[in-house]
């Protein structure tokens, strides 16, 4: 073989090596090692207080499970039995930098499109299936839910996670409540909050079951602390033939258009005025 025929089969060769080389490391390589120190890297640098107990890469989907966010700010930590982060490809096609989120919280599925806005982080196509019974720790309220509710909207979000735009939807399907004795089947009921951008909140209530109930009224969100919101408004109750006695007895003492409340306070220790 000529000289130079030998040299070009070597280099051949050892462009062959290199490439199943680079085949090798990149079958080798744990991409979701690499992530995760890149992820932990991230979440050091912006003091989130973010913990989880494991990391798989699937296709283009981040895993993350035994996830906990330890916040101050909240009343009890969050713990999410799994997190899964992708990417939003609708998004992505428009040159929008977004991700699709799907995690399981207290057996609680909840889906949502995250992207950001200069400094802001807007939350999208938000659909949660929630356990009412889950939601109390962080609304300490003197009464037992239980039931199942369905989340629906869009917020934008400053820095601290406080909402400052968007709407969100709250609906009960078969509910009971037990308050002060009294226990109430709630057939539906639908809970409404939604920005007016005149930096006012508007909350709208409708209820139907052992009793009928209407309200409205304004939210000031003032921290990321839900407890710490501020309520004003009003509620008409009325009475429906399920109504149990002892509630039908204060809503009939209140006259025949039946019960109306004054509401104020904070979500947290919320006050009721008869008018």
């Amino acid at each position: 073989m000529p000289e130079h025929e030998s040299r070009l089969s070597g280099f051949r060769l050892l462009i062959l090596f290199v490439a199943l080389l680079l085949v090798f490391v990149g079958i080798r390589w744990d991409k979701a090692q690499w992530l995760e120190q890149k992820l932990i890297m991230v979440v050091q640098q912006q003091h989130l207080p973010l913990v989880w107990g494991g990391l798989k890469l699937s296709g283009a989907t981040l895993e993350l499970s035994a996830v906990q966010w330890q916040d101050a700010s909240l009343s009890v930590p969050v713990e999410l039995d799994s997190l899964a982060i992708s990417p939003a490809w609708g998004h992505l096609l428009q040159a929008e930098a977004a991700a699709h989120i799907e995690l399981l919280w207290q057996g609680n599925p909840v889906s949502l499109v995250v992207s950001r806005q200069d400094v802001y982080t807007q939350v999208s196509d938000l659909q949660a299936s929630l356990n009412i019974a889950s939601i109390r720790p962080f609304f300490p309220i003197d009464a037992e839910l239980v039931g199942e509710a369905v989340a629906q909207g869009d917020m934008l979000l400053d820095s601290l996670a406080m909402p400052l735009d968007g709407a969100v939807t709250l609906s009960l399907h078969d509910a009971m409540i037990t308050a002060m004795g009294v226990k109430l089947s709630l057939a539906e009921a639908e809970l409404t909050l939604q920005h007016d951008q005149q930096q006012n909140w508007k909350w709208g209530l409708r209820i139907s079951g052992d009793i009928k109930a209407e309200g409205s009224g304004e939210l000031v969100i003032s921290s990321p602390q839900p407890q710490s919101w501020q309520l004003a408004g009003g509620l008409s109750v009325a009475a429906t033939p399920s109504t149990p006695p002892l509630l039908l007895s204060m809503i009939q003492s209140a006259g025949v258009d039946g019960l109306t409340l004054k509401l104020s306070g904070v979500l947290g220790q919320i006050r009721t005025q008869p008018l």
